[in-house]
Protein backbone atom coordinates (compact mmCIF):
# COMPACT_ATOMS: atom_id res chain seq x y z
CA UNK A 1 0.00 0.00 0.00
CA UNK A 2 2.75 2.43 0.94
CA UNK A 3 4.59 1.64 -2.30
CA UNK A 4 1.52 2.53 -4.38
CA UNK A 5 1.14 5.84 -2.58
CA UNK A 6 4.85 6.56 -3.08
CA UNK A 7 4.48 5.74 -6.78
CA UNK A 8 1.53 8.12 -7.10
CA UNK A 9 3.50 10.83 -5.33
CA UNK A 10 6.32 10.47 -7.87
CA UNK A 11 3.84 10.86 -10.72
CA UNK A 12 2.28 13.91 -9.07
CA UNK A 13 5.72 15.39 -8.49
CA UNK A 14 6.65 14.96 -12.15
CA UNK A 15 3.39 16.58 -13.25
CA UNK A 16 3.99 19.54 -10.95
CA UNK A 17 7.54 19.99 -12.19
CA UNK A 18 6.47 19.89 -15.85
CA UNK A 19 3.67 22.37 -15.32
CA UNK A 20 5.88 24.61 -13.18
CA UNK A 21 8.29 25.06 -16.05
CA UNK A 22 5.47 25.84 -18.51
CA UNK A 23 3.87 28.29 -16.10
CA UNK A 24 7.17 30.04 -15.49
CA UNK A 25 7.74 30.32 -19.25
CA UNK A 26 4.22 31.67 -19.80
CA UNK A 27 4.75 34.25 -17.08
CA UNK A 28 8.07 35.30 -18.63
CA UNK A 29 6.37 35.78 -22.00
CA UNK A 30 3.49 37.71 -20.42
CA UNK A 31 5.91 40.05 -18.67
CA UNK A 32 7.93 40.56 -21.86
CA UNK A 33 4.75 41.39 -23.77
CA UNK A 34 3.60 43.76 -21.03
CA UNK A 35 6.97 45.49 -21.06
CA UNK A 36 6.86 45.92 -24.84
CA UNK A 37 3.33 47.32 -24.75
CA UNK A 38 4.29 49.68 -21.91
CA UNK A 39 7.34 50.88 -23.84
CA UNK A 40 5.35 51.40 -27.05
CA UNK A 41 2.57 53.25 -25.24
CA UNK A 42 5.04 55.47 -23.40
CA UNK A 43 6.67 56.48 -26.68
CA UNK A 44 3.26 57.08 -28.26
CA UNK A 45 2.14 59.22 -25.32
CA UNK A 46 5.32 61.29 -25.43
CA UNK A 47 4.85 61.90 -29.15
CA UNK A 48 1.19 62.77 -28.68
CA UNK A 49 1.90 65.24 -25.87
CA UNK A 50 4.73 66.85 -27.86
CA UNK A 51 2.47 67.24 -30.89
CA UNK A 52 -0.31 68.68 -28.75
CA UNK A 53 2.03 71.13 -27.01
CA UNK A 54 3.51 72.25 -30.32
CA UNK A 55 0.05 72.70 -31.84
CA UNK A 56 -0.94 75.17 -29.12
CA UNK A 57 1.27 77.84 -30.69
CA UNK A 58 0.25 77.13 -34.30
CA UNK A 59 -2.49 78.66 -36.35
CA UNK A 60 -5.70 76.64 -36.18
CA UNK A 61 -5.42 75.26 -39.73
CA UNK A 62 -1.78 74.24 -39.30
CA UNK A 63 -2.55 72.67 -35.92
CA UNK A 64 -5.41 70.66 -37.45
CA UNK A 65 -3.08 69.31 -40.15
CA UNK A 66 -0.43 68.35 -37.61
CA UNK A 67 -2.97 66.61 -35.38
CA UNK A 68 -4.38 64.68 -38.36
CA UNK A 69 -0.92 63.43 -39.27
Amino acid sequence: MQYIQQEKLHAIRETILKRKEKLAENKRLDLATSHNIYTELTTFRLDLLTTYADSLLMEKEAANEVMEQ
